[in-house]
């Protein structure tokens, strides 16, 4: 930023009250500067203002300092309103913050939810996978006991069968002579 040479003598007017003995001129060592030139925005002494000041508009420095320490004041009024509003808005960008960490959290936690839920979910699969297997195994093995179980009764009702028809032949032949050693088995 650019010196404010303006401001920069006005704090060296400030200092010169409260150093008893002052500043002293550059041009004239052996004078405190008591006065300050409006025109060239500097603090001079007595000598200055009647060498190379003569036309300028001069004023003492402590009446410059008051009335730019008054010109501050009013100056700086508007800001107190506005340190108020920037504290505040810091405080809701804070708040905002910390909502946004909290859903940041809560987002990290619904994803640990979720990771969680599709496990739980893998094993429900393949817990499933496994009992429908073993159902189908069941399932296979009972249809196999099925058709060995028919087989056998399909068996025992043909030899019934055969039993039931010579024995039906037998009985309508109805001879001694006909009886063979074979049915004696029966």
């Amino acid at each position: 930023m650019p010196l404010n040479f303006f401001l920069q003598n006005l704090i060296e007017a400030k200092s010169l009250k409260s150093n008893k003995t002052g500043t002293l001129c550059d041009d004239h060592p052996n004078k405190r500067l008591e006065l300050f030139c409006i025109d060239c925005r500097t603090n001079i002494c007595v000598k200055c203002i009647a060498v190379s000041h003569q036309q300028h508009k001069c004023a003492e420095v402590e009446s410059i300092s008051k009335d730019f320490a008054a010109q501050i004041q009013s100056d700086i009024k508007p800001f107190s309103p506005r340190i108020s509003q920037f504290r505040e808005s810091v405080r809701k960008v804070e708040e905002a913050k910390k909502k946004f960490l909290l859903l940041q959290t809560i987002e990290e936690m619904k994803h640990g939810v979720r990771e969680r839920g599709n496990e739980i979910k893998n094993l429900v699969d393949d817990h499933v996978a496994k009992l429908t297997e073993e159902l189908n195994e069941v399932k296979e093995r009972s249809v196999k006991e099925a058709e060995t179980c028919v087989e056998k009764i399909e068996l025992a009702l043909a030899a019934l069968e055969s039993f039931q028809a010579y024995s039906l032949e037998i009985a309508s032949k109805g001879n001694s002579m006909s009886y063979t050693p074979e049915l004696r088995n029966y």
